[in-house]
């Protein structure tokens, strides 16, 4: 039985042509900010003139004008809301770049510290310690410097510069200084040999795979760690030893499938853990 409900094409017409109006985008009129909008920039809410403040103090620290660019991070933090931890995280952070540019160390020192325990990620870990270890060399603090490198390394164990800089802290303190023994199978010539050895090692890994100009400073940097090599003079047996421990990692890394990633590291590292994982070799 016929009951009349079959439908024409005109029937589906304007139901089309409404949804494909409905669809449109509506036009808006977009903001468009020009250069240097943040120095004439209306402040509407405190968190608007947190992000006005911070802008105008990056703009005066790139142009060295440091006690300037302290005014202004010290406003944004004044306007910042206390939930946003990041932003007073980088606000800090920058407070205590300006102070070490004015040679304000000892405030430097303070405020960086203070910013450790606020790190709430492995990035920030890492900017807010390479900033402590870049105050702590101006202040010739090299024992306090080599617990920070120490944590770098924990957290960036295949970092060549790190290992390095940790290499610098040594030969200063026990290369350079007369009155310091560096024999071999001792402390000091053990924490040397082992910093060279795997910034050696790491170097020699990523060889074929790095880009020139990163070649080109790896190269600059294998003459550097030769030639410490050569005055520390280890024996065969000695480097022999040192290449096997310190490149077990490297050697696994290598040899890992490509969905296996570095494991992630405790930044808390504790002193005599990191004794034990990279200087008992020598024993």
């Amino acid at each position: 039985m016929e009951l009349g409900l079959d439908f024409e094409d005109t029937d589906f017409i304007e139901e089309k042509r409404t949804n494909v109006k409905e669809s449109k985008l509506r036009s808006y009129n977009a903001k468009v900010c020009g250069p240097m909008w943040f120095e004439d920039a209306e402040v509407s809410d405190s968190e608007t003139a947190a992000n006005i403040y911070k802008f105008r103090g990056d703009q005066r620290y790139y142009n060295k004008q440091y006690e300037e660019a302290v005014s202004c991070y010290k406003k944004a933090l004044e306007n910042l809301p206390l939930s946003n931890r990041c932003m007073r995280h980088d606000l800090n952070e920058s407070l205590a770049r300006c102070y070490v540019a004015l040679d304000k160390t000892a405030e430097a020192l303070d405020l960086t510290q203070s910013l450790i325990n606020s790190c709430t990620n492995i990035d920030q870990r890492t900017q807010t310690h390479v900033l402590l270890q870049q105050i702590q060399h101006r202040l010739c603090h090299l024992e306090d410097e080599e617990t920070t490198l120490k944590q770098l390394i924990n957290l960036h164990p295949f970092n060549v510069e790190f290992w390095l800089m940790l290499k610098h802290s040594y030969w200063t303190r026990f290369w350079c200084d007369d009155s310091v023994k560096c024999e071999p199978h001792s402390q000091e010539y053990t924490k040397l040999l082992t910093c060279l050895v795997r910034a050696r090692l790491l170097i020699r890994s990523v060889r074929t795979s790095v880009v020139s100009f990163v070649k080109e400073r790896h190269q600059h940097l294998m003459k550097q760690v030769e030639a410490d090599l050569e005055k520390l003079q280890p024996s065969e047996s000695c480097l022999s030893a040192a290449k096997k421990h310190l490149g077990e990692d490297i050697f696994k890394l290598d040899n890992a499938e490509e969905d296996v990633k570095e494991p992630e590291q405790n930044p808390n590292v504790d002193y005599l853990d990191f004794e034990d994982r990279w200087f008992k070799w020598n024993l």
